[in-house]
């Protein structure tokens, strides 16, 4: 997402009552790339606690990076997921690629391939999807879950599997809106959404 688009969901938070907001931003190779979630080990060198965590489409890989990885791992007490969460997985990749460029190509054992040559055996592989999903989305904290019918980016099968595993989680599903355009396309219902959770 490029920065004069992060305007309008800080102005947002800001609507809702935040005091502070914190914007991270992170190219797409810092989620899916092995070596880069090491490197991340180095990006956060200060302790940062919040209220609620906003996190869009892959962001939830990132997010991971800054709570697993990091020197001084991030908390909070609520998380938003709009358009995901994602999952550390050469099949979302592949899905997120191809939906996104309108190809179909063979993109898993291409990323298998990638993790691979940059070190990443099946047992790290392995390693990294079970702390992935303890540490980061098997939390027992309130969560909401926002996504689209219309969505052909995420993979709602998965998203329908993680919410039912979910103790506190409220997954809200629109009927229209494409990957990360649910608040354009619905203001003020999504502005509710958010603050009926948070509040």
């Amino acid at each position: 997402m490029k920065p004069k688009h992060m305007v309008h969901y800080t102005q947002l938070w800001k609507y809702l009552g935040a005091t502070e907001v914190d914007c991270y931003q992170y190219p797409v190779i810092d989620a899916v790339s092995y070596t880069r979630w090491k490197h991340i080990r180095e990006t956060r060198q200060e302790m940062q606690k919040y209220d609620v965590v906003f996190c869009m489409s892959g962001g939830s890989l990132y997010l991971h990076n800054l709570r697993h990885n990091a020197y001084n791992p991030i908390e909070y007490d609520k998380i938003v997921y709009d358009s995901g969460p994602f999952f550390p997985n050469a099949k979302q990749g592949e899905h997120y690629v191809n939906n996104t460029l309108n190809c179909t190509l063979p993109l898993q054992s291409v990323i298998n391939f990638v993790w691979r040559l940059e070190g990443c055996t099946d047992s790290i592989l392995k390693q990294e999807n079970t702390s992935y999903l303890d540490n980061t989305h098997h939390q027992d904290i309130p969560k909401l879950i926002l996504t689209s019918d219309e969505d052909k980016v995420i993979i709602q099968s998965d998203i329908e599997d993680f919410v039912s595993k979910q103790t506190d989680c409220l997954h809200h599903r629109f009927k229209t809106g494409g990957h990360v355009q649910l608040y354009r396309k619905h203001p003020e219902e999504y502005q509710e959404m958010l603050h009926t959770f948070i509040n």
